[in-house]
């Protein structure tokens, strides 16, 4: 197939996308509204004369709706794609006749306590709008899918699939097993926003400090709260055993998830992680908040844990527990080890992404 993707070249997720349907035998065509890195310009064709290095806004509509059309005549795409509903979607909407296949990233569809009133409202309107005008979405996850049905999208021409991870780039490594007094090494990796709550980890770690449990950890990401929290863990007398690592490049994500013992993430909201799919896969204990996002992978007591959101004294549980019992965490990994194989396989998740869009684009069922 001709296709027309409509993404960010910033973005790995969609990147990689593309690479794949490339090297499935489709001729794809990325247009962006951002930067293009060196090592994407095969492919990508610049909808703007002046790309954005950040957000998007509305300012830069005019320009790349006269610049997709132009390319959508010029390709005749058999199929257009676009990745994040708010921005690409909405141009996308714009450009192309269809058929037309969005897929929601999470953050472009869902609301947070953490948005205004007006950010929400904006949001549903815009979304809403878009969406008519799709013949087919992909959700990465079923409360993805959800908010999509309740902001008037069909369910039926939804399909609920992560992504995945690539089991050659994120390979298993054998769980160590530690010996009565060896840290446990504890790995956060999300961004250092409010809506990531890493404070609560924080939080967690002084509490373990308290209580003498041997721990190492490690916090990745970068933003606005790394200042406060480093404060934090200094005045705790922590700077020992905490790590601010900063924003880790995506080659290095692997060896930073197979140092760790478990995975940590305390957000208050996602769409469906892929730090999360990546620390399983290399073989990490995840313990994570309790939110439609994390629960359909995460068997509690199994494959992982779960602690409500801000409650940092369940998450030093949940800590303090693992570092006293190394056994139950090496079998929890063992168990996620089928879970990952059949449900998270980035090579079979995205061939039934591929037959689903491959049905829209000759007009059949995409069900």
């Amino acid at each position: 197939m001709r296709i027309l993707f409509f993404g960010p070249a910033t973005s790995p997720h969609a990147t990689r996308w593309v690479s794949h349907l490339n090297r499935q035998g489709h001729e794809v065509t990325l247009a962006t509204l951002h930067e293009i890195p060196p090592e994407e310009t095969a492919y990508s064709v610049p909808l703007l004369k002046c790309l954005s290095k950040g957000p998007t806004s509305l300012r830069m509509i005019p320009e790349a709706r006269a610049s997709g059309r132009r390319l959508y005549r010029e390709i005749q795409p058999d199929l257009t794609l676009a990745y994040y509903m708010t921005s690409y979607g909405f141009v996308a909407a714009l450009c192309s006749p269809g058929p037309l296949v969005g897929a929601a990233a999470g953050g472009d569809v869902l609301v947070d306590d953490f948005d205004s009133w007006s950010k929400k409202m904006r949001n549903r309107l815009l979304v809403s709008w878009v969406l008519r005008r799709f013949d087919g979405m992909l959700a990465w996850a079923p409360h993805v899918a959800d908010r999509l049905v309740e902001l008037g999208f069909s369910r039926e021409r939804t399909l609920v699939q992560p992504r995945g991870v690539d089991l050659n780039l994120f390979p298993y490594r054998q769980s160590r097993l530690r010996a009565a007094d060896d840290p446990l090494r504890i790995l956060s990796i999300r961004w250092l926003k409010p809506l990531y709550r890493v404070d609560t980890l924080v939080d967690a770690l002084l509490r373990l400090g308290e209580r003498g449990v041997p721990f190492e950890a490690r916090i990745g990401g970068d933003g606005p709260e790394r200042p406060r929290l480093e404060r934090r863990v200094e005045e705790g007398g922590l700077g020992a055993k905490v790590r601010f690592l900063g924003k880790v490049a995506p080659p290095a994500i692997p060896e930073v998830l197979a140092w760790s013992d478990v995975y940590v993430s305390t957000s208050s909201t996602d769409g469906a992680s892929s730090s999360l799919f990546e620390a399983m896969a290399v073989g990490t204990y995840p313990v994570v908040t309790k939110i439609a996002a994390n629960s359909p992978f995460v068997r509690e007591g199994e494959t992982g844990d779960l602690f409500d959101v801000g409650d940092a004294e369940s998450l030093a549980r949940h800590l303090g527990d693992l570092a006293e019992d190394d056994e139950r965490r090496i079998r929890g990994i063992e168990s996620a080890r089928v879970f990952v194989k059949e449900e998270l396989d980035y090579a079979k998740n995205m061939s039934r992404i591929e037959r689903f869009i491959e049905a829209l684009a000759r007009g059949g069922d995409c069900g």
